[in-house]
């Protein structure tokens, strides 16, 4: 299939590389269909295109590259949408927001993106522990020794 993007032009696509987000992601809860676009001037970033709206994509990374110790509980119920076994790997990515000055980048430790790359299946999931930031900064300000890691 043929997929017209704002950002890559037009896109080759496998059927079976669709991401189906049965739930779309927050705030764009109608967008369920997605894919992964490696980009070389991106790595270790990818993007999520949204394979229904050209103009809609997101950067997202791959949160254990940045924060080795990033974790968390995948509920029975997200678990059971996602159709996830007992043993089943999971991918789990997060959202990267890119401002004027790429010094303040920020990942969604809050929503990760959780997907079933077996069953090509995905879910947008919030924790609600506190332990996380919806805005952390990617990269630590040097001039901010106290800076915490996370939150």
């Amino acid at each position: 299939m043929q997929i017209k993007t704002t950002r890559f032009g037009t896109v080759e696509l496998e059927e079976d590389k669709l991401i189906h987000f049965p739930l779309g992601l927050l705030g764009f809860e109608t967008k369920q269909r997605y894919f992964l676009i490696d980009s070389d001037e991106a790595a270790p970033m990818r993007w999520l295109q949204c394979a229904d709206q050209q103009e809609l994509a997101f950067l997202v990374v791959e949160p254990g590259l940045f924060f080795p110790d990033y974790g968390f509980e995948i509920h029975a119920d997200d678990r059971e949408m996602l159709q996830l076994g007992t043993d089943q790997d999971v991918v789990v990515a997060c959202l990267v927001v890119i401002p004027d000055d790429p010094m303040l980048m920020t990942i969604n430790l809050m929503g990760p993106l959780v997907l079933n790359p077996d069953m090509r299946m995905g879910k947008q999931v919030v924790l609600h522990d506190g332990t996380y930031s919806a805005r952390q900064r990617l990269i630590p300000d040097p001039s901010n020794s106290e800076e915490p890691a996370l939150v």
